[in-house]
């Protein structure tokens, strides 16, 4: 896979509904596989997700594995608030030569975006460069909505809605990852 951002739809042919939504990436980063691992890792916290925030404690391995539910209010292009719900699941798996990170997100839709819901898959790899001159890093997420009587106007904001979170955190992570924590800021 080239460097850069791959982005793929899949729709329904009888109903024109979007069946599933793919996102790769593959990026390279200037820091050796532990310390982008590290802040990998750090970033999955999701800390821009504060509103409504609960982090599950008491998982096995806790060391290597993140659960959280938490609310993502919005405002649409046409003034109304909207918000979802979501539970995220993350477990890390670190090798010798790779560091694989998978998760699960259930995105639960309230207000207008009620009966809506979506499940999302992904999963990161972190490897070293041949030349040891940093990280080479590989991401797939895969997010199924699932509608219920939604109006194709409901429906198509609800995508959108989707795809701005999407983003929204992927630039928040590659942002966390590049500055590192407060204690690893300038080092690399």
């Amino acid at each position: 896979m080239p460097l850069g951002v791959t982005n793929s739809m899949n729709w329904c042919e009888d109903s024109g509904e979007l069946k599933c939504h793919q996102n790769l990436q593959k990026f390279i980063l200037p820091y050796n596989l532990e310390t982008s691992q590290q802040r990998g890792w750090e970033a999955f916290n999701f800390k821009q997700h504060q509103c409504d925030r609960e982090v599950f404690d008491g998982i096995e391995d806790s060391e290597n594995t993140v659960a959280l539910k938490y609310r993502v209010p919005r405002t649409l292009e046409c003034g109304t608030t909207v918000s979802v719900v979501q539970r995220r699941v993350a477990r890390l798996f670190v090798e010798q030569d790779q560091v694989v990170c998978i998760w699960k997100t259930h995105t639960e839709g309230e207000g207008v975006f009620r009966g809506m819901h979506s499940n999302q898959t992904g999963w990161s790899c972190l490897r070293p460069m041949p030349d040891g001159a940093g990280t080479v890093g590989e991401v797939c997420i895969r997010q199924i909505p699932v509608l219920f009587n939604a109006s194709p106007s409901s429906a198509n904001a609800f995508y959108r809605f989707l795809q701005a979170i999407v983003d929204e955190d992927k630039y928040e992570m590659m942002t966390a990852i590049h500055n590192g924590p407060p204690e690893q800021r300038g080092a690399v």
